[in-house]
């Protein structure tokens, strides 16, 4: 008979454990109050890094005008971000 196991939180850590668990045979149940993916990755950590990566971006278009690009009207959409 399959082992039964439950693994709370469907956090980075919490797919693992359910996934290990269930290619060793076990019958898993996966529960969190979360989105797939865990709170960090919807909440703080992952957003953050999209802010992060534009403002990379917007610096990086502002040296390509010094070198004689023209990006005079480029602009951040900060509801589509």
């Amino acid at each position: 008979m399959a082992k039964q196991i439950v693994v709370i939180g469907a956090g980075p850590a919490g797919i693992e454990a359910a996934r290990t668990a269930a290619k060793a045979g076990a019958h898993v149940t996966l529960v969190s109050d979360a989105p797939v993916g865990g709170r960090a990755g919807w909440h703080s950590l992952v957003p953050s890094k999209v802010w992060l990566n534009t403002a990379d971006l917007m610096g990086a278009l502002g040296d390509a005008a010094a070198q004689g690009v023209d990006v005079a009207d480029v602009r951040v959409n900060a509801p589509n971000v």
